[in-house]
């Protein structure tokens, strides 16, 4: 009898450790979202000449982004205006969005829309369910 159960303890071990690897396998790497241009392209199929293109942006928009998230990183850390921090990173993701949609088509351009207010939808959440700073 002991030694049923012990079979059977290991079959649904065995059992629970592989659903786990299946359900991490589902997941982007890592088990993280995508982010940035990369999680706004979601869904949509680039020619290779598109996607030479939107590389090209997010390359040129790369400093510009660094800049910003220090910024607002610094002036969180100095008890900062928030908002207003939030406000000129949003300015540069706004550039940079608009940039990657001259090389989108019309069909393409309006999956990136819908991605892009998922996108704030999901950080709307976020900012909700977060706890109150000190």
């Amino acid at each position: 009898m002991k030694g049923i159960r012990t079979i059977a303890l290991g079959l649904a071990l065995l059992a629970g450790t592989a659903a786990a690897a299946q359900a991490q396998d589902a997941q982007p790497q890592g088990g993280q979202r995508r982010m940035g241009v990369a999680a706004l392209l979601d869904g949509l199929t680039l020619s290779a000449e598109q996607q030479t293109k939107v590389d090209s942006i997010q390359k040129t928009f790369a400093p510009k982004l660094q800049t910003a998230r220090e910024e607002m990183r610094a002036t969180m850390q100095a008890g900062g205006d928030r908002a207003e921090a939030m406000k000129k990173l949003q300015a540069v993701n706004g550039e940079l969005y608009a940039a990657v949609k001259t090389v989108l088509t019309a069909e393409q351009q309006a999956a990136f829309d819908k991605n892009v207010q998922a996108m704030e939808e999901r950080r709307r959440q976020m900012m909700q369910n977060r706890p109150p700073s000190i």
